[in-house]
C-alpha cells in the first residue's frame, strides 16, 4: 500500500483522481464550522462515553469487566476495495459523448471533470476548483467542510446520489431531533496498487489496484452500517432509496444501474453498470474484495489484558472438555449394560473414530476423561485404551517385550503381503532387522529441504495451472470474469503422486498404474492408482477393529497395488528413485521383486495416508479458526527463504493445529503376557489401542510442541521405539512445503462453499492486441 498524491497540489488521492481524507468529524468546538458544525462527541468515536442521543454512556459501568475493556477503544470496520479505473474512463468517455450529441446548442458541455464531480458531490484533482463541494456557496477553502445543502434542496449543483451527499447529508440537528443522531466515523483510506498510467493503460491489462479503508467508530450497528445502507440504496436525503451511490451502490441482476442528474437545465442520465440481460455479471466502479470488523482497545486495556495473562500462567486454550468426556464414557457403559458387548464396542468405535466426533471434539473429551479420571487408562470393549501421553509411549517403546505388532500379520497377508511393519524386533531369526534395514536408512536419508522445495513447487504449479484453465474456458465461453473452487483433494492428490514418483519411482509407464487420487468407482483387473490406491490398506491394517467394508477394499486395494509393484518392477527395475533403489540393492532385496514390491508399497502405505490425513485435517483447523488468513496477512508479499524459514514462519501455529488433529489417532498392539497399564490388569490376547492423538492433545495443553507421538515415537532418538516412523521429519517437509504455497500464493484465495475447499476468481484478461 502507498499513499497516492496529486503531482500538482501534493493532496491525497485515490486511483480515481479525488482527494482524500479530509472529511474527518472534529472534537472540539473551536474546530466546529459556522455553516456545518461537523463537531461530534468523543462518544461517537470511542466507546464508554455519551454521544448526541444517549446521556448515559453506553459500556460506561467501571464495575463491569467487559465495560472497562471497552471504554477508550473503537470498533473499526477494515475493507479493501478493487477500483476499476478502465471501467469508470469508459463510463465517463461513453456518457460525455452521448451528451454532447444530444445536448441543444446553448447548452453547458458536459465534461468528464464535471460528470465526475455530479457522481462524487466534489470536483476532482486537476480541476481549478479540485476537493470543492458542489455547492452554490463553495466554502473559503478546498478543505473546509463547512458547508451544507440547505441552499441546494432540488439538488441542483449537488445530486442527492451524490457520494458525499449520501454518505452525509448535512443536516443539522436541533433539540426538536429528540433521540436522532446522525451515523458520523473516523475513516481513512490508503491506495494500494501502482498509480494510474494512462500509456500503460492503452496497452494491455491493468495491474489490480484500489483502496483498503478503514473506519472508527463506537458503535458499528449504529453508524457505519446505517452509512453503508445509505450508499447502497438507503434514503438519506429524501430522494428514492431504489438509486446508489454511482461508486459504491451494486447493481441488481438484470438491471442496468444509472445515475441522474441536472445539468444547464436538463435531466441527465448515465449509464454505470449492470445489465437489461440477467445472466450478465455487473462491472461495478468498486468492488468489495473483503472485509472484517475488529476493535481496537485502549493502551490501558492492552496493560491490563496483559497483566491478567501473566497471572493466569501460560494456559493454551483447549476445545475439549473431560467432564463432557465422561459423560460420553457413562453413555457408552450404559450400552453395554443394556445392550450387549457387541454393541458397546461398535458405539466406542463410532465415538473414538467417527469423524463427527473428532469435529466436535467428542473423541478429544473422553481422552481426556481417561487421563485426568481414570489413571490414564481404561478397559472397554473397544480394547484397552491408554491415554497418558508417558504410558502412550511405553506401549510404542514395549522395552519389557509384553505387547506384540503381530497381529497385524493376518491384514497385511490378505493386501500387501508379509511386511517388516508387521514383525516384532528382536526375535531369533532377526526377521524384522533383515528386512527394515535398507528402507529405513533411505526414508531417513531423504534430503528435507528439498522435499519442503518440491511440495511448495508442486502446489503452486498445481494451482497455476486450474486457474489458467478456467482462465482459458470463461474466455472462449465469451465470459467477463472467472471463478474456481478447488476441493483440498485436487491439490492434496497430485502433491503426494509427485512424491511417489520421486521417492518411490512409480510412473504411468508400462500401463501398471494411474496417476490419481482414491476412486470409489475402481473395479478389479484395472491399473491401481497412486496415491489413491494405498489409503485404504492403511486404515484396514491399521485400526483396531475394522468393519468389513473397509476390510473388503482395504485388502483388494493393497493386492492390486502389490501386483501392479511386481509387475512395474519386473519392467522398469527401481528406476532412480532412492528408497526403492535402496531395497532393491540391499542383500535381502536382491533378485526377490516380491520382497521388493511388498516392501516399497508398505513405506508408501506408512508415508502416504499419514500426510495426507494431516495436510487435510491442519488445512480444515486453519479454515475453521481463519488461521490461514491470517498467516497470508502477516507473511503478504513475502516467500520463505528455505526450509528453515518456513519452519519458523509457520511452527506456532502447523504444530498445534496437528497435536489438536493428529494423524493416526489410534495405534494398536496385543499384549502377550499379563501386566498392568495404568492400573488396568491386562490380560493375554486383549488389545492395547494407544491414544496417539490422546498424547499430542496433552502436550498440546501443557503447552509442549512435541508431534513425534502421531509417528510412534521419534526415530532419530536413542533408544526410540522399533516401529517408530522413519519418515517423519521428511513428511513434515511436505506438508511445510504444501502449507507455504497457500500461504505465499499471489491468486486471491478464500473460504470455498463447501468444507475443505477454496475459491478464487478474477476478470478475465483483454487479448493480446495482435502483432504488427
Amino acid at each position: 500500500m502507498q499513499r497516492q498524491r496529486d503531482k500538482r497540489s501534493g493532496d491525497m488521492q485515490d486511483h480515481f483522481g479525488f482527494a482524500d481524507g479530509g472529511s474527518d468529524p472534529v472534537l472540539r468546538e473551536c474546530q466546529a464550522g459556522r455553516y456545518y458544525s461537523n463537531q461530534v462527541h468523543l462518544g461517537e468515536i470511542l466507546c464508554g462515553y455519551p454521544n448526541l442521543a444517549d446521556e448515559t454512556a453506553p459500556f460506561g459501568n467501571a464495575t463491569n469487566r467487559a465495560h472497562a475493556m471497552l471504554r477508550d477503544g473503537s470498533f473499526m470496520a477494515l475493507r479493501k476495495l478493487r477500483q476499476d479505473v478502465e471501467q469508470l474512463d469508459e463510463v465517463l468517455a461513453r456518457a460525455t459523448r452521448q451528451a454532447a450529441e444530444t445536448a441543444a446548442p446553448d447548452a453547458p458541455a458536459l465534461t468528464r471533470e464535471t460528470l465526475m464531480a455530479k457522481m462524487m458531490g466534489r470536483w476532482p484533482t486537476g480541476h481549478p476548483q479540485a476537493g470543492q463541494p458542489l455547492t452554490p456557496t463553495p466554502p473559503p477553502c478546498a478543505q473546509s467542510n463547512d458547508f451544507n445543502y440547505d441552499a441546494d434542496p432540488q439538488a441542483q449543483s449537488c445530486p442527492f446520489h451524490a457520494h458525499i451527499r449520501r454518505a452525509n447529508p448535512r443536516v443539522s440537528i436541533t433539540k426538536a431531533d429528540a433521540g436522532a443522531r446522525p451515523p458520523r466515523i473516523v475513516r481513512r483510506g490508503m491506495s494500494y496498487g501502482p498509480p494510474v498510467d494512462p500509456q500503460a493503460a492503452k496497452s494491455g491489462q491493468q495491474p489490480e489496484r484500489g483502496l483498503v479503508f478503514m473506519a472508527y467508530n463506537a458503535s458499528l450497528g449504529e453508524q457505519f452500517e446505517v452509512v453503508q445502507s445509505w450508499l447502497s440504496g438507503g434514503n438519506s436525503s429524501g430522494a428514492s432509496s431504489g438509486v446508489s451511490d454511482p461508486f459504491l451502490g451494486v447493481a441488481e441482476p438484470g438491471r442496468l444501474r444509472h445515475f441522474r442528474f441536472e445539468h444547464g437545465g436538463q435531466t441527465i442520465r448515465v449509464a454505470l453498470d449492470g445489465s437489461d440481460r440477467l445472466h450478465d455479471e455487473p462491472r461495478p466502479f468498486v468492488r468489495l474484495e473483503w472485509g472484517a470488523y475488529f476493535f481496537a482497545p485502549s493502551k490501558k486495556a492492552l496493560a491490563d489484558l496483559k497483566q491478567w495473562a501473566a497471572s493466569q500462567g501460560y494456559q493454551p486454550a483447549v476445545t475439549w472438555c473431560a467432564d463432557q468426556g465422561e459423560k460420553e464414557i457413562a453413555r457408552l457403559r450404559l450400552i453395554e449394560r443394556q445392550q450387549g458387548e457387541a454393541a458397546a464396542m461398535a458405539a466406542w468405535k463410532t465415538a473414538l473414530e467417527d469423524p463427527d466426533s473428532a469435529s466436535h471434539f467428542v473423541n478429544a473429551s473422553i481422552w481426556a476423561a481417561i487421563r485426568e479420571r481414570h489413571g490414564g487408562a481404561l478397559r472397554t470393549p473397544f480394547g484397552v485404551l491408554v491415554a497418558d501421553r508417558d504410558m502412550v509411549y511405553k506401549v510404542f517403546a514395549d522395552s519389557d517385550t509384553k505387547l506384540t505388532i503381530t497381529g497385524y500379520l493376518p491384514r497385511m497377508l490378505r493386501s500387501f503381503g508379509i511386511l517388516y511393519l508387521g514383525r516384532d524386533a528382536g526375535q531369533p531369526d532377526q526377521v524384522y532387522e533383515q528386512e527394515s534395514e535398507a528402507c529405513n536408512a533411505a526414508i531417513m536419508a531423504l534430503d528435507q529441504p528439498a522435499a519442503f522445495e518440491l511440495a511448495r513447487a508442486v502446489t503452486q504449479k498445481v494451482l497455476g495451472f486450474m486457474v489458467k484453465q478456467t482462465i482459458d474456458y470463461a474466455a472462449s465461453d465469451g465470459e467477463a470474469s472467472w471463478e474456481l473452487t478447488v476441493d483440498v483433494h485436487e491439490l492434496v492428490d497430485p502433491l503426494l503422486a509427485a512424491f511417489c514418483e520421486a521417492w518411490f519411482g512409480l510412473s504411468e509407464d508400462g500401463g501398471h498404474f494411474r496417476r490419481v487420487g482414491y476412486r470409489w468407482d475402481w473395479t478389479p483387473g484395472e491399473p491401481p492408482g497412486y496415491p489413491g490406491h494405498f489409503l485404504s490398506p492403511s486404515r484396514y491394517i491399521f485400526q483396531p477393529h475394522p468393519n468389513a467394508t473397509v476390510e473388503a477394499i482395504g485388502a483388494a486395494h493393497g493386492d492390486a497395488a502389490r501386483r501392479a509393484m511386481e509387475n512395474f518392477l519386473t519392467q522398469f527395475g527401481p528406476t532412480n528413485a532412492p528408497v526403492t533403489k535402496a531395497v532393491y540393492n540391499s542383500p535381502r532385496g536382491t533378485g526377490d521383486i516380491p520382497f521388493v514390491a511388498r516392501t516399497v508399497a508398505g513405506a508408501m502405505m506408512g508415508f502416504i495416508p499419514t500426510v495426507d490425513g494431516n495436510l487435510r485435517r491442519i488445512l480444515n483447523e486453519w479454515l475453521r479458526e481463519g488461521t490461514l488468513w491470517a498467516l497470508r496477512a502477516r507473511y503478504a508479499g513475502t516467500k520463505a527463504k528455505n526450509y528453515m524459514d518456513a519452519l519458523n514462519r509457520l511452527r506456532d501455529d502447523f504444530i498445534p493445529a496437528m497435536q489438536l488433529r493428529a494423524v493416526p489417532e489410534l495405534i494398536w498392539r496385543t499384549a502377550v503376557v499379563s501386566q498392568t497399564i495404568g492400573g488396568v490388569e491386562v490380560r493375554p490376547g486383549d488389545v492395547i489401542v494407544a491414544g496417539a492423538v490422546s498424547a499430542t492433545q496433552q502436550s498440546l495443553a501443557e503447552g509442549r510442541q512435541d508431534i513425534y507421538h502421531a509417528f510412534g515415537g521419534n526415530r532419530r532418538v536413542a533408544g526410540h521405539p522399533t516401529h517408530s516412523c522413519p519418515g517423519a521429519d521428511p513428511a513434515l517437509a511436505v506438508m511445510l512445503g504444501f502449507f507455504s504455497a497457500l500461504v505465499e500464493t499471489e491468486l486471491p484465495l478464500r473460504t470455498g462453499p463447501i468444507p475443505m475447499s477454496l475459491t478464487m476468481d478474477g476478470r478475465v484478461p483483454a487479448p493480446s492486441p495482435p502483432l504488427p
